[in-house]
Parts: C-alpha cells; structure tokens; sequence
C-alpha cells in the first residue's frame, strides 16, 4: 500500500519469441506512457513507474504482453491511500491524549 504522492513501481516478467509488445492497463482501460506512466522493458522485465501515486492510480493494474504467438496477461492490485487520511488519523490521535 502507498500513500498520495509516493513512488509505485510494478514489474511482471516477460519474455517470449519474438519480443512481445508490453501494454498496461488500470481497471482494463489501455494506459498510454508519459510523464504519469513511465513504461519500460528490457527484454525480461516489464516496468511501471508512477512517479507520483495518487489515489485515481489505484486499482487493477495489468501487464499485457502480446506477439505473434498469442498473449499474457498478469494483473496486481494497487492501493494507494489518500493524504487526508493520515492526517485525519494524526488528528484523532492527538484528541485522544
């Protein structure tokens, strides 16, 4: 579990012949990469870096990987919670002294 501005990375491990081509995907909608999404893959690991979490980041992340010879696919569950949160907990903490 993460926390509303951490670092979440998830990797699966991929290989197969050809390469396959690595597509992620959050709640089975595609995920395209940018500057939020950093995708990479270095023939045996695909990779997802979210710089930045946030909580719309989680939910069922999934690496698909696809070629010629059919597809893979690999889901994780990813739970990242709020900021508020922790400060409402440290809040309920300090009025319970």
């Amino acid at each position: 579990m993460a926390t509303d501005g951490d670092k979440v990375v998830v990797e699966c491990k991929v290989t197969g012949t050809p390469q396959p081509e690595i597509t992620w995907l959050l709640n089975k909608k595609e995920i395209k990469p940018s500057a939020d999404y950093v995708q990479n893959y270095d023939g045996a690991t695909a990779r997802l870096t979210i710089p930045d979490g946030y909580v719309d980041d989680s939910g069922d992340w999934t690496c698909k990987a696809s070629n010629e010879a059919g597809e893979a696919t690999q889901t994780v569950r990813v739970t990242i919670k709020g900021m508020t949160n922790k400060i409402e907990e440290r809040i309920l903490i300090f009025l319970n002294k």
